[in-house]
């Protein structure tokens, strides 16, 4: 080789080399240290009030996820995105520290949590004496609970919670015992991918044709259903808050919840089947809805519902959906069924169909009333018998809700709100809520009259407000208005309470006034002194 080749040669290894020093990892850029203070600040903390309207929770959150936790292995399987270290589907974003305070008195009740501690979202009690979270570790999920009297913690479990269909937990109604979802003892390691297929991928369809909506991160492979399977099925156990004592309930499956009766005698239980899918998410895939008694025993097979893989966009699968205990009534069911085989593009008189049944459920289902429109919800208020229904018009972008007698369906129902969605200057609100001592869900009422809340919004801007409504004559009564220049110092989220008599309001700070956030919080009465409550 000559002079002049050796030099050639020299120099493109040189080039080369070179280029891979130049492509080697280099650490993340930053950008400058304002812009680093401003996504780094605090957001503000938000509040939580206790079922009986005495005491606050004040919680702070990540402004963002670290970029280790992003960087933890992912799953997508079946609609959703796992974290397979510890068992639960992805997070966005973690609390990090909590605050207990009584709110007529502002004393603050210590709470010892560990520093650098990642939690889930707290829920209270029914009764408000007890809140629970989960505690995120990197090889597992806990369950802490707190005695709201005395602040002291207690940790419920080991890192063996199920959080990937679930919360991984839920109060049950008597406020001494939490249902939660477990790893299955002996599970074992999760399946190995295999090196070779067993055979081709193979999907069989009925040659229907049907539009549907594309969803993402699906099932692909007969791999990724045992990955499923793996890490959504869980254990249901019961476990006494005060004494820590644990009871297992049935034998494992994949559970999407299990929800108690009004009178804590019976679970409604959504089990997940195979067939899967690998076109839609595993909220369509085959399941049963099955009423079991609290030692989990089988008490009645309510439905078995088939795969959903060709619900029209803009549809529902057909069958029974949405069923759910109703309020104030010890077990009796809900449920709504297609009257236009889930189609909405189908001309009929009539879209939808409540039914009802009692236990022991041996009588025939009964028909509660039909919507011309699809079902979007019901609502139960304190009178019982008595509900907002609302229906849902996709073509119009229409929202109707009606005022209706459940044990009176010859009494005609009473439209309540009829706009469009996008109608933001004339939206009535939303009814304020308050919750029983044994967790159901209701209408606040005082006698005929409940209260909305709503966001006022109109050409300036918004102006948070509290109107009283009659349900005789549909007249309204404005009790509260934030100021035209509340926006500056803050504004009003929502309104809480458990009785008619008081009321507690949340407000949203601006992050310019976090020397504010201790006062958050105000108890107020209503009517009179209602308006006098609103801080400037």
């Amino acid at each position: 080789m000559n002079q002049t080749k050796k030099i050639g040669v020299f120099l493109f290894i040189l080039i080369f080399t070179g280029g891979l020093v130049l492509q080697g990892q280099e650490p993340y850029k930053k950008p400058p240290q304002e812009v680093i203070d401003i996504l780094k600040a605090p957001p503000p903390p938000q509040a939580s009030v206790s079922p009986d309207g005495t005491k606050v929770l004040f919680y702070t959150y990540e402004a963002m996820p670290s970029i280790a936790y992003m960087a933890q292995p992912l799953l997508r399987l079946a609609g959703m995105r796992i974290t397979p270290l510890n068992n639960s589907r992805q997070q966005t974003y973690f609390m990090t520290s909590l605050r207990l305070q009584i709110i007529k008195s502002g004393e603050v009740i210590p709470v010892e949590l560990p520093q650098d501690a990642n939690f889930g979202f707290p829920r209270w009690s029914n009764d408000g004496s007890w809140f629970a979270f989960t505690h995120y570790l990197e090889d597992g999920v806990e369950l802490w609970a707190v005695e709201v009297q005395t602040g002291q913690v207690k940790k419920l479990t080991g890192p063996k919670v199920n959080a990937v269909l679930t919360s991984g937990f839920s109060w049950l109604r008597d406020n001494q015992h939490i249902l939660v979802y477990t790893i299955p003892e002996g599970r074992g390691q999760p399946p190995e991918e295999p090196k070779v297929p067993a055979g081709p991928h193979i999907q069989e369809v009925s040659g229907k044709f049907a539009k549907v909506w594309t969803y993402q991160d699906l099932l692909e492979t007969p791999y990724d259903e045992e990955l499923f399977t793996y890490y959504a099925t869980s254990q249901i156990k019961i476990i006494n808050v005060a004494t820590g004592e644990s009871e297992k309930l049935g034998n494992p499956a994949v559970y999407s919840y299990a929800d108690p009766s009004p009178n804590s005698e019976l679970l409604l239980v959504y089990k997940i089947k195979k067939p899967y899918s690998y076109s839609i998410p595993y909220y369509y895939f085959t399941h049963n809805l099955e009423i079991w008694d609290m030692d989990g025993n089988l008490v009645h097979m309510f439905a078995e519902v088939p795969l959903a893989d060709d619900v029209p966009m803009r549809g529902v699968p057909e069958g029974v959906r949405s069923a759910q205990w109703r309020a104030l009534n010890p077990a009796t069911l809900v449920w709504v069924e297609a009257l236009d085989e889930g189609d909405p593009e189908k001309e009929v008189p009539f879209r939808d169909k409540m039914m009802t049944q009692s236990y022991p459920f041996k009588e025939e289902a009964k028909e509660i009333t039909k919507t011309a429109h699809r079902y979007s919800g019901i609502n139960w208020l304190q009178r019982k018998g008595m509900a907002f229904l609302t229906e849902y018009d996709w073509k119009r972008r229409w929202r109707t809700t009606y005022l209706i007698n459940v044990d009176d369906p010859s009494q005609e129902p009473k439209k309540v709100i009829d706009l469009s969605i996008h109608d933001r200057y004339n939206d009535p609100g939303y009814p304020v809520f308050t919750t029983t001592s044994n967790g159901e869900s209701v209408i606040l009422q005082d006698m005929d009259w409940i209260y909305l809340s709503g966001r006022g919004a109109n050409p300036q801007g918004e102006r948070p407000f509290l109107d009283k409504m009659s349900l005789i004559t549909m007249d309204k009564e404005r009790i509260f208005q934030s100021r035209a220049n509340a926006a500056l110092c803050g504004k009003l989220r929502r309104f809480t309470s458990r009785s008619p008599h008081s009321c507690t309001l949340i407000r949203s700070m601006s992050p310019f006034f976090l020397s504010m956030v201790k006062k958050t919080t105000i108890q107020a009465h209503f009517p009179s002194s209602l308006a006098a409550c609103f801080m400037p």
